[in-house]
């Protein structure tokens, strides 16, 4: 176990003046900055995962700051000072897919910012996490991996929001007993302070605790990421109806969060690659690879579309085109395969710590596509044989 005891941690000094009914240390502003996350965190290693043991969850708060959000609202207001020139305020372009980690950072916070320049001071946001983690090697890894490999990305959206004006520091601490951290953005300007929770779980958001931290931040900005990938999925646009308890105090919390600035997922859906992608203020655009492997646009929305209307949309584009349901699974199955190919090239070797179990069903999926393709072939040739002898 490590215990955090930093003698000059700003969450035990600010646990301790909370303790004290006293003010911060003489290092802290006088314009205070609402109660942290701070708190002791003890840190258990066990085999691929780690369980994260909150001891204290405690701040201190004085009168708020007002915030520049009323400042960003008004017409003709230019953004802060120092910001990146192209902060995409008021472009018009349409944002394209983004085509690295760093761009879909830079494309997340600025459609953060712009939602926050809204008057969305509570919003949600999910980032594309298969290509800095594999998630084949989840169940070897542990959420613990994903961590690992994902926070340092959370870290830099936290760092890019405001344009990364007047950073000072972004801190991180685990805040509930899955992998959920809190990545607080420490500003020079305490109105520019945000708040990002990665990972949240169901349990963590209904706490009291996390209530008294919003109303604490009151108009400063306040982010969850991912909670679809937390170890206890939850979805912010069913307004806690996915809570199995609580759903009231869920539904207080979530529906204020319902917002979703930026969203950007690839996965196999009806057996074809398919991308949901949205930037703020923009609609949510969904993609999809064809069997030429080229990406084409399939639907456009205001609102999120369901996966019922998804389902649709791609029926629809198989009548049109005549495509097979074993043609599109045998693309498919070149896609586990050249996913595959990236994970070993990743990380080479993995497979060997894999289970017998893991190893026995990939082997099994990669026969299963093997016999799927040859009858596609031969239903294929005979359909010709049948046009030709027609």
């Amino acid at each position: 176990q490590v215990v955090l005891r930093c003698p000059k941690c700003p969450f035990l000094l600010a646990f301790r003046a909370m303790a004290r009914h006293d003010r911060p240390h003489a290092g802290a502003r006088r314009s205070e900055r609402v109660p942290l996350l701070a708190s002791v965190v003890v840190v258990g290693l066990a085999g691929a995962s780690l369980t994260w043991h909150l001891q204290g969850f405690a701040g201190w708060s004085a009168k708020a700051p007002s915030t520049s959000l009323g400042r960003l609202r008004r017409g003709g207001a230019s953004p802060p000072t120092g910001a990146r020139a192209a902060f995409a305020w008021d472009v018009d372009a349409e944002v394209e897919l983004p085509t690295s980690v760093e761009e879909m950072i830079q494309q997340g916070s600025d459609a953060v910012m712009r939602a926050y320049r809204d008057g969305n001071t509570r919003q949600t946001v999910r980032f594309r996490l298969d290509t800095m983690f594999d998630l084949e090697t989840m169940q070897l890894k542990g959420a613990a991996g994903l961590v690992n490999a994902t926070l340092p990305m959370i870290k830099e959206f936290t760092a890019k929001l405001w344009g990364g004006e007047n950073l000072k520091d972004v801190q991180t601490s685990f805040v509930d007993e899955d992998v959920g951290t809190l990545n607080y953005r420490v500003a020079e300007n305490a109105a520019q302070d945000a708040a990002v929770f990665y990972l949240p779980s169901r349990e963590l958001v209904v706490q009291p605790k996390i209530r008294g931290f919003l109303d604490n931040m009151k108009d400063r900005l306040v982010v969850w990421a991912n909670t679809e990938n937390s170890p206890s999925v939850f979805k912010v646009e069913l307004d806690g109806r996915d809570f199995l308890e609580d759903r009231v105090a869920a539904y207080d919390v979530v529906s204020e969060f319902r917002l979703q600035s930026y969203y950007y997922l690839e996965q196999t859906f009806n057996n074809w690659k398919t991308t949901t992608f949205r930037a703020y203020p923009y609609n949510w655009v969904i993609y999809m690879e064809d069997l030429n492997f080229t990406t084409i646009k399939l639907m456009e929305s205001v609102t999120k579309p369901t996966d019922q209307e998804m389902y649709d949309k791609q029926t629809e584009y198989e009548e049109a085109r005549g495509i097979m349901a074993l043609t599109k699974v045998a693309k498919t199955l070149k896609d586990s395969k050249r996913m595959e190919d990236v994970s070993d090239q990743r990380e080479p070797g993995w497979r060997a710590g894999a289970s017998a179990a893991d190893l026995r069903r990939y082997g099994d999926e990669q026969e299963l596509g093997r016999k799927m393709t040859e009858e596609n072939k031969r239903k294929e040739e005979a359909a010709r044989k049948k046009a030709e002898d027609a």
